[in-house]
């Protein structure tokens, strides 16, 4: 199904009929959506769009998933709950906050610069004019409509010495983890001349047959299968 008669005659007004009757019903329809050739088919849902000014009447496409895209997944249940007041602060902010989105108001930045790269190659310019990327959010006139419950938010629900900008401590590996890592590699070490005699170098990782060679004092350069050699040359 296409929503024009160029590579099947009837398509459009299939697309339409299809369109009225979802809206009608208020159903969505389950179909097979091959984007191009080469793509693999997925399973879709066409969401009927009643369309605006703005937008025109269609379907959104929703990506159906798969039977192993779906888990079970145990969310940890905290022990604080919030109070009534810092819910309060959190639907007063949040009312603040809110405008209607419409998706013409925001172009999309990559391709605006695409487009002034072109421009500026087209008309010889020495560099391309500025793009301004409406996604960015704009802090100043947040803080002039809630800057004072964004605070009192703040004040209610973190503590005082809380910074957002904080950048979060790295843990280095102690010595207990470094330590069972060697461990791992070195105790392979014990059975390799049978692991030669055998043939089941191949079983050891690129990262346990270069501590070999260097236990053994022989080159550990090049891909598996080189270092697997310079092993069995060792041996004979």
């Amino acid at each position: 199904m296409y929503p024009d008669d160029n590579d099947l005659k009837g398509s459009s007004t299939f697309f339409i009929a299809l369109l009225q009757k979802c809206l009608e019903k208020d159903l969505v329809a389950i179909c097979r959506f091959t984007p191009r050739a080469s793509s693999p088919p997925r399973n879709v849902a066409l969401l009927p769009h009643n369309g605006s000014e703005s937008t025109p009447h269609g379907f959104y496409i929703i990506y159906l998933p798969y039977s192993d895209d779906i888990r079970d997944v145990e969310t940890p249940r905290h022990q604080t709950q919030a109070t009534e007041s810092q819910v309060a602060a959190a639907e007063a902010m949040i009312r603040k906050l809110r405008f209607k989105y419409d998706p013409d108001n925001f172009d999309n930045p990559a391709i605006q610069t695409h487009y002034k790269n072109l421009e500026a190659m087209a008309l010889g310019k020495a560099q391309p004019d500025p793009v301004i990327d409406h996604t960015i959010p704009d802090f100043e006139r947040i803080e002039k409509k809630a800057g004072a419950l964004i605070e009192n938010f703040k004040e209610l629900v973190f503590p005082p010495d809380y910074d957002p900008n904080k950048q979060p401590t790295k843990h280095k590996a102690d010595s207990t983890t470094r330590e069972s890592k060697r461990s791992k590699t070195e105790g392979t070490e014990v059975n390799i001349k049978e692991a030669v005699e055998n043939r089941t170098l191949g079983k050891f990782t690129v990262l346990q047959l270069k501590e070999i060679c260097k236990e053994l004092g022989v080159k550990s350069s090049g891909k598996k299968a080189d270092i697997i050699t310079s092993i069995m040359d060792y041996y004979g």
